[in-house]
């Protein structure tokens, strides 16, 4: 009986099983417009990021802000320039959040 006794560990003596492989981060790319106006001068720029959704949230904001600080100084453009830049920003943050809700499935 005693010998049988030592193939059998209780549950106590296990070890615990190993912990999951950590989840690789996912990296998305989106691209944004940037609007710079001076006075007569308008700038629209695109320009794609790649990082998280965390990073291109930042980066979506980031490009709000120049946007609206200043994408509208530059006449007549900057103020028709400015707001397709502002729309076509919130549109690719919007399909990217829906593609990052779709992958995490």
């Amino acid at each position: 009986m005693s010998e049988a006794n030592q193939y059998v560990a209780p549950a106590a003596m296990q070890p615990p099983p190993p912990p999951p492989p950590p989840r690789p981060m996912s990296s998305w790319r989106v691209t944004l417009t940037t609007v710079t106006s001076v006075i007569i001068l308008t700038q629209r720029q695109k320009t794609i990021h790649t990082g998280t959704l965390e990073q291109l949230e930042s980066q979506c904001h980031q490009t709000f802000i120049h946007n609206l600080l200043f994408g509208w100084w530059g006449f007549p453009f900057g103020l028709v320039f400015t707001p397709i830049a502002l729309v076509s920003n919130h549109r690719a943050l919007r399909d990217l959040r829906a593609l990052v809700a779709g992958a995490a499935r």
